[in-house]
């Protein structure tokens, strides 16, 4: 199966969105922007961190907790960083030891000093944990005595609190993430996929602006119905034009 697409221009747009995808079925197409989706991208950081804000207000989280690292100027901040997510990883298997019925899940979140310090800023879940055991514990593994674990009381502000901080710093993380989570402890706040889209059989990614790519299923003979869902009907003739023997 083909698509006879429109020319493709000589040059491309320099911003996001970086062209636009097109999904083809026998009696309808679904057209939109192709987004780059990078963190470092002015238009799609700030989009991915508001849609990760909401995931973390409708987790179960009950505790934000900041974890610092002491001071050195020996190490560059990507070996801090390093060093900081290792740390974490034995504070919670300590705690999950001293706790073994408690339900411990979380959703973490990389902040960089002004210093080039990199902190971890933590919704957790768990059942009340005091904080000198957690100071404790981390500076046993980490040698930092600063630690701040506090109850939340607006799910909606820890969210926007965490997510604050996934669009900064854009060449300081390289190929490291900028957050991760417990698996199954954020919910799932994506719409549904029409269904329509489902019945898309092939997916094509084109160099064109949205508006071009619209202006060619037009020609095509499609009509605009509702939000990107463009539909052609017929009851007889020759094949549609997109769909072409090979």
């Amino acid at each position: 199966m083909q698509i006879i697409s429109p020319p493709v221009p000589t040059v491309q747009t320099p911003t996001c969105p970086r062209g636009s995808f097109l999904g083809v079925a026998p009696f309808h197409a679904i057209a939109g922007p192709a987004w780059c989706k990078a963190w470092a991208c002015p238009r799609c950081g700030p989009r991915k961190a508001r849609k990760l804000a909401k995931r973390i207000a409708a987790c179960p989280g009950t505790k934000l907790l900041t974890l610092t690292l002491p001071t050195d100027t020996t190490t560059t901040a990507i070996q801090k960083l390093d060093q900081l997510n290792a740390n974490f990883r034995t504070l919670m298997k300590r705690l999950r030891r001293a706790y073994p019925h408690s339900t411990l899940r979380y959703v973490k979140v990389v902040e960089l000093t002004k210093k080039g310090t990199p902190h971890l800023h933590v919704v957790l879940e768990s059942e009340y944990i005091p904080q000198a055991l957690v100071s404790t514990l981390w500076h046993e593994i980490s040698g930092a005595r600063v630690v701040d674990i506090r109850a939340i009381r607006r799910k909606n502000g820890s969210g926007k609190y965490l997510a604050k901080y996934l669009t900064k710093w854009p060449d300081f993380l390289h190929n490291r993430r900028r957050w991760s989570a417990s698996p199954g402890f954020l919910p799932d706040t994506q719409p549904p996929r029409s269904v329509l889209s489902t019945l898309i059989e092939k997916w094509y990614y084109q160099s064109q602006k949205l508006e071009d790519i619209e202006a060619h299923l037009k020609d095509l003979g499609f009509d605009h119905a509702e939000g990107e869902i463009w539909t052609r009907e017929w009851e007889s003739g020759p094949a549609p034009p997109w769909l072409l023997d090979r």
